[in-house]
C-alpha cells in the first residue's frame, strides 16, 4: 500500500516518537522517496510543527524552506549508530532530488 515511501500516522503512537520521524526523514533524503505524514481528519499545522519539532528545533521551517536539503540539514539528523549507509558521501543529489514531505489529510473543506 506505501510502497516507496516512509509513511508516518500521527495515529501510531511509535510512528510519531521522534527517533522515527528522524530515522524516516533521513532515509527519505538518502534514498529519495517521500516522508508521508498521515493526519487523518485533523489537518492542522501546529500539530505538524509539533511532529517535527520534536526531532530538532527548526526542523519544520527547514522543511517548509528547502535547507533541510539545500543546507545539508539533514546530516545533524544522522547519528553515527545509523551505520555506513548514512555517511556523507552516500547522499547524493540526483537522489536526493526525489525526496519530500508530504501531509496526508481526509479532512474535507467547509461550504463557507
Amino acid at each position: 500500500r506505501y510502497r516507496d515511501t516512509n509513511f508516518l500516522s500521527y495515529f501510531r503512537p511509535d510512528d510519531i516518537k521522534p527517533d522515527t520521524v528522524r530515522r524516516a526523514l533521513i532515509g527519505s533524503a538518502r534514498f529519495g522517496k517521500p516522508t508521508v505524514l498521515e493526519l487523518g481528519e485533523l489537518l492542522d499545522w501546529d500539530l505538524c510543527s509539533k511532529v517535527f519539532e520534536s526531532v530538532r528545533d527548526g526542523l519544520w521551517g527547514n522543511l517548509l524552506d528547502n535547507s533541510f536539503l539545500e543546507s545539508r540539514v539533514f546530516m545533524a539528523l544522522v547519528n553515527d549508530e545509523d551505520g555506513h549507509e548514512y555517511l556523507p558521501s552516500e547522499f547524493k543529489d540526483e537522489t536526493m532530488a526525489h525526496f519530500q514531505v508530504s501531509l496526508r489529510c481526509s479532512a474535507g473543506f467547509g461550504n463557507d
